[in-house]
């Protein structure tokens, strides 16, 4: 039995495991030289009766790419089989610990009388976004590498600077609320579930919302930081995982998009996955589920998606990827596009309105591509820019697009005109028919 911390590095300057020390770090590890937040870990697994703590900087060989990537793969297993987790929410970095200086009287309940038909009834006041407040926004809920220790524990401590949460797969607990927190007050976007009730790729979505609004110091660990989530998830679902995308249900998962695409976030100038995962960009991501949709009409058929991992592991960092695709409808803009929204556009006598959200703004006005990929009560898909310099048919993501309810009658109109088709010159493969006797064009997606 055994405790994990999950802390945030910060600036301070953090003893580490490193190929100069591992020799007397097998002796001894010098706690004279612990930062604050280590010292009081240690502390508490103590009182816990606990004889081990598992804690990264130190179970790790930082200056060891090998050792890195072989012990970030085992994540799931030593959060997941840890007896609790010990997280020093409150803290920016090592120096400032578990323990904080609070005032003991704003952690008692506030009960207040209120007089109703003649009689007194009572209620408990208190804080609507305590969750949010110490949890979910704090310096250790904006760390990427944090958000798969809280979620793969099964059960975890939290240590804020007003008073210490319980968190596990039943109940949140404080100490305002020893025997549970009241529903109300656990709930909202940012809100982690970790009931095995919840079916695994709705939990799926959960989590890249969550974890796509935390920050990395590495870009390119996108990720690896989440492969211990993927791996629970993945055996759950008995499916093939494709840089945070999973192929059974892949054509429902495209029509993923950026909550905002202008300002910090946007596609990252670091590779950090191909342009068809929502991994690429850096910013809070929406991303769909199958069963939001009522009977879907699929115009797009995935024929081919690779990656290309590093250190042979397929659900961590990935070098390259692609995706092929068998479309029914391939659609050029006839004019160049700019960020306007919606985008009008002008496809001989029929125009239409393309509600665009932008992967990352573009520098330029764009030549743009439409791919429809699903239909119900609205048209929904994914735009691109030609990449030939990486060959033929070869595109890239730019973003998501939306075609509303008004307007899918004038988008069926549009897309059998002339003038939105583009030259067969530019596909992969084109002209083929499928066994329904309808025309379709083959690209692919970097």
């Amino acid at each position: 039995m055994y405790a994990t911390l999950s802390h945030c590095w910060g600036n301070a300057d953090l003893l580490k495991l490193d190929r100069q020390n591992l020799e007397n770090f097998r002796t001894r590890i010098p706690e004279e030289e612990l930062c604050k937040t280590f010292t009081e870990a240690i502390y508490i697994t103590r009182g816990l009766g606990l004889a081990y703590l598992w804690i990264d900087s130190l179970c790790i060989i930082q200056d060891d790419p090998q050792d890195w990537h072989n012990e970030s793969a085992t994540m799931t297993d030593v959060y997941g089989h840890s007896s609790v987790n010990i997280a020093a929410s409150g803290a920016r970095d090592g120096s400032v610990g578990c323990f904080f200086n609070r005032n003991v009287n704003s952690i008692r309940r506030l009960r207040i009388s209120v007089p109703v038909g003649g009689d007194l009834s009572y209620y408990d006041c208190a804080n609507l976004h305590t969750i949010s407040d110490m949890i979910t926004d704090s310096p250790l809920a904006r760390r990427a590498w944090a958000f798969q220790e809280r979620f793969l524990a099964p059960r975890t401590l939290h240590f804020t600077s007003s008073q210490v949460y319980w968190e596990c797969r039943t109940r949140y607990a404080c100490e305002t609320y020893p025997t549970v927190i009241p529903e109300r007050l656990c709930q909202g976007p940012e809100y982690l579930p970790k009931l095995n009730a919840i079916p695994p790729l709705k939990l799926w979505s959960i989590v890249v919302m969550i974890y796509s609004r935390c920050v990395l110091t590495y870009q390119n660990d996108k990720l690896i930081a989440l492969s211990g989530v993927a791996r629970y998830i993945q055996n759950q679902l008995k499916d093939n995982y494709v840089a945070g995308l999973w192929r059974g249900p892949l054509e429902t998962q495209f029509c993923w998009r950026l909550w905002s695409s202008f300002g910090l976030e946007g596609r990252s100038t670091v590779y950090q996955a191909p342009s068809w995962s929502w991994a690429s960009t850096n910013g809070r991501i929406t991303l769909p589920i199958p069963d939001q949709y009522t009977d879907p009409c699929f115009y797009v058929r995935v024929l081919r998606a690779e990656t290309t991992p590093v250190a042979n592991d397929p659900l961590g960092q990935v070098t390259g990827g692609i995706l092929q695709l068998q479309c029914l409808y391939f659609i050029e803009s006839p004019e160049l596009v700019d960020t306007t929204y919606p985008v009008r556009l002008k496809f001989g006598e029929k125009e239409l309105n393309w509600h665009l959200h932008w992967d990352s703004k573009p520098e330029a006005v764009k030549k743009v591509y439409f791919v429809p990929i699903i239909g119900t009560h609205r048209i929904e898909g994914i735009f691109l820019e030609r990449f030939a310099s990486s060959g033929k048919g070869h595109f890239r993501r730019l973003g998501y697009f939306m075609v509303s309810y008004a307007d899918a009658g004038a988008f069926r109109e549009v897309v059998a005109t002339p003038e939105c088709i583009p030259d067969e010159s530019i596909y992969e493969e084109s002209g083929g028919i499928d066994e329904d006797g309808n025309k379709f064009y083959v690209i692919s997606i970097i």
